[in-house]
């Protein structure tokens, strides 16, 4: 039993249901104070809630994920609203709240400073949606591509031959008439 297991323990219900709520009053302020992109503190990216968060911070320090030292940090609450901040944190920074945004109304006092915020958030994160595009071969990855493909045809058509020798002929002929065949030698 780790010391916030013993320390939870020795709390009377009463005790407990007051620290649930004083959490709870807690990451709701917080959430509150944060950027979100639904820009609705009860929607919070990934499906979570406020009362999520607090059982999220209850599951780390309880499992030992996040070891509290009562020597260090005598206070359990403050502890756990340490870690209530940092779940907050990482789900404010996440993808999923930072990839995409809900512009402000035109004309809106938001519309300035929200253009002046994505500038900032774009440089930042420039590179954080190069996946999603195709970036183009260099010459020498186009040459290992067209010398690769004559070779997976035969390998895709050979790897689904139920009888061997008669399909790996087919196989052959089907490389000689493929076209990469010939961009190969070209």
């Amino acid at each position: 039993m780790n010391e916030a297991q013993k320390s939870l323990a020795q709390m009377s219900v009463k005790k407990l249901e007051n620290l649930i709520l004083r959490l709870g009053r807690y990451t709701k302020k917080e959430c509150n104070r944060l950027d979100w992109r639904t820009k609705n503190s009860d929607e919070l990216p990934g499906g979570e809630t406020a009362d999520s968060i607090v059982s999220k911070a209850f599951e780390r320090v309880l499992s030992g994920k996040r070891k509290w030292n009562p020597q260090t940090d005598p206070d359990l609450a403050k502890y756990l609203m340490d870690v209530i901040d940092s779940l907050l944190s990482h789900l404010a920074e996440s993808k999923d709240n930072t990839m995409f945004r809900v512009p402000p109304d035109a004309g809106s006092t938001e519309e300035a400073a929200w253009h002046g915020a994505t500038r900032k958030h774009e440089r930042k994160h420039e590179r954080s949606a190069d996946w999603m595009t195709q970036t183009a071969l260099s010459s020498e990855q186009e040459l290992i591509e067209k010398e690769n493909a004559p070779h997976e045809i035969m390998t895709a058509a050979t790897a689904t031959a139920p009888n061997g020798r008669s399909e790996r002929n087919r196989a052959v002929a089907v490389f000689v008439n493929s076209p990469a065949r010939f961009s190969v030698w070209q």
